[in-house]
Order: C-alpha cells, then structure tokens, then sequence
C-alpha cells in the first residue's frame, strides 16, 4: 500500500483516509477524547503509546514550593509562575498578561474572533482544539469524569469540580451583609439578591423573580407543564419538592413527631401546626367577630361566615359554595363516590358525618 498509496480506511466523522485498520483506530480517538495510556508515575494518559513512550523517557522535575512533578523544565517554570505570580507574556492589543504563551496564543482569539476547529455533527465552530474535544461529548453522551465519592460522572472536568464541592462542608463564599456562608458563588450573587431586594426576571404576566430557575418554575402555572411524575401512580406535578412530598403517602413515612403527645407527621409544617393545638395561643384573630384561629389558613376560611362571596362552584348544577371542602363533598352527590366504609357495618357513605351515624346505630345494635 505504501508504492500503491490505497487507503481503504476512512474516517466516518471527518473523512481522512488510512493505510491501515490501526491507523484508524488510532485516529478515531482524536474525536473521541479517548486516553487508553496512562504513565504509572503522574497518572498522565495519552491518545497514542508513542507520546506515552516519550512521555515516560523525560526526567521528572520537581516543584520546589508543592512537589508537583513535571517531565520537561518549561513545564515545570510554566507552572512556578504560579506560585510567584509572574505573567511575562503581554496581549499587544489589550494589554492583558499572562504566565504561558499558549494562554495568550487562547486570548488572542478573542479578539480575531477565530473559530477554526468545527464539529462534524452539529457545525458549531470553536476556538481551540480541546473545546472541541469536550463539545464533540454533547453528541457522544461521554462523562470521563467522575466523583470519587458517589461516582456520579460529568462530561466536564469544571462540572466535576464544581460536584465535588457538595461533598465538602466547606463554605468559601461569605455575604458581607449577614452571616450567611455558601459552597458556590453563584448561590452567594442569588442570596445578596435577597438584601437588595432585586428581582431582575419577569413573567409576561408580570411577577418579578430574584434567579432564572424561579423564573421558569413559575412559568409552568401558565402552561401547565408537569414534569415531576410519580413511579408508583402517575400522578404528575408542577414542582420537584410536590412530588418529594406526594412520594410520603405512599411510604407511609412520618418522620416528623410531637415531642408532647408523640403524634407523627409525613410533613414538618403539619407538626409546627399541630404543636400549636397544645398551647392556648391563637394569633389570628378575626376583625369581624374577634374569634381567634392557630393559623392564618383558618382565619381565611372563617372569614368567608362573613361574607356572602361563594367562589367554589359546581360544573354540573352550578350549585355555589364558600369553602373548597364543601363543594368537593357536594360533588359526590353527582358522581356516587362514596370514600368513607364503616368497620363495624360494612356500610359505605359519601361523608364523614353520614358514616358516624351509621357506625352509631350498628355500635347500639350490637351492644343491645
């Protein structure tokens, strides 16, 4: 094939011809990112056994101030600037420095606007080679990098970095206005929001929000979209943390207990309403008659004695009703639904109140 000049193995992403099926093989992990040779001294991995064998042929060269190790001397002077923070290469049109001549050859493309390395798949061009390489795993689908701890894997080694941080308790972001401390930047910038009051993303329908993902959260009250589902029945919701708690019922879970009458609770709310039913206080009182409620919840639906608005009404009869409750136990009347079985009597009832009376009755039967 050498006198011939036959390549018969080409290349399905980019189309470069080989002489041999290796030489393919090889080629190939140029798009791909793959790294099968690694240096049992650094770690190091290489795309080719060549770069590995010169790799391994250099003399180590030892960092003074960490002990990093490096195989060539500019390697190693490269990475002291580091440590004295020295940045002799000048970008010549905005002054820029920086400590390697390949971060300056980066920059400078910022400013020609250079983008000469294009993906085979989606087109989108990109200015280095490794941007490249790490788009092209968009397509791929391939996370290399991995969590030590929980082996969760990322398709970028700043997504990684960024994971490993919930493994630490450590907190480097601190707000200057309170004593708040956070692990990521960007959630200390949407906690100083909260001093300021900001609210820089709004809703067409005109509601403000402090972070885009509250944003987008409340758009799916106008569309309706439900992308939380629950494995067990189907039943889909709006927010993450509905299903969480939707997930409660079916596990039977009730995690939160009184610490007075050892009652248990799926949700913490619950409980801290529920505690408030031992003590005589009643901090919600009405304005009309004076009565006092545990919650504002109950104030609100006993204000409705007071008012002759009727806001729940009946699709079928148009019957109309002051609270949500009433109107869902007079729907029953329209679909037969009866939710409510005695234990005793066997009898079935479409409400509460229907079934005592019945248990009632069968209870004098039998004591009788």
């Amino acid at each position: 094939k050498v006198h011939t000049g036959e390549r018969p193995f080409k290349c399905s992403v980019c189309g470069v011809a080989l002489k041999r099926k290796n030489s393919l093989i090889e080629h190939t992990r140029i798009h791909t990112g793959e790294k099968p040779f690694s240096c049992s001294v650094c770690g190091r991995s290489f795309g080719f056994s060549s770069y590995l064998k010169v790799h391994m042929n250099k003399k180590l060269h030892i960092c003074p101030d960490c002990g990093k190790t490096f195989r060539s001397r500019q390697g190693l002077l490269g990475h002291h600037r580091i440590h004295t923070g020295e940045n002799p290469f000048s970008c010549s049109i905005c002054n820029k420095t920086f400590s390697s001549k390949g971060n300056l050859q980066k920059h400078s493309k910022v400013h020609t606007g250079e983008r000469p390395f294009k993906c085979s798949v989606c087109g989108t061009a990109l200015k280095s080679k490794n941007a490249l390489i790490e788009h092209t795993r968009i397509h791929t689908g391939e996370k290399p990098f991995s969590c030590s701890v929980c082996g969760q894997s990322f398709g970028f080694r700043s997504y990684l970095t960024v994971h490993m941080k919930c493994h630490s308790e450590e907190k480097p972001y601190s707000c200057s206005l309170c004593t708040a401390a956070f692990k990521r930047k960007n959630t200390l910038l949407a906690h100083v929001k909260t001093h300021t009051g900001e609210k820089p993303y709004s809703c067409s329908c005109g509601k403000t929000f402090s972070r885009k993902p509250y944003l987008f959260e409340h758009k799916r009250i106008h569309t309706g979209e439900k992308p939380f589902s629950c494995s067990i029945c189907d039943k889909s919701f709006t927010w993450k943390q509905s299903l969480t708690q939707h997930i409660k019922k079916h596990s039977g879970e009730r995690p939160f207990s009184c610490s007075i009458c050892d009652k248990t609770f799926t949700w913490n709310h619950v409980l801290s309403q529920h505690v408030k039913t031992h003590s005589e206080e009643k901090p919600f009182s009405c304005s009309v008659c004076s009565n006092g409620f545990l919650t504002k919840v109950y104030l609100k639906k006993h204000m409705a004695v007071h008012t002759q608005h009727r806001p729940f009404r009946c699709s079928v009869c148009n019957a109309a009703f002051k609270c949500k409750k009433d109107l869902v136990r007079h729907m029953r009347i329209h679909t037969g639904e009866k939710p409510y079985s005695c234990s005793v009597s066997q009898q079935i009832s479409s409400s509460t109140r229907c079934l005592l009376i019945a248990a009632a009755a069968s209870l004098e039967e039998l004591s009788g």
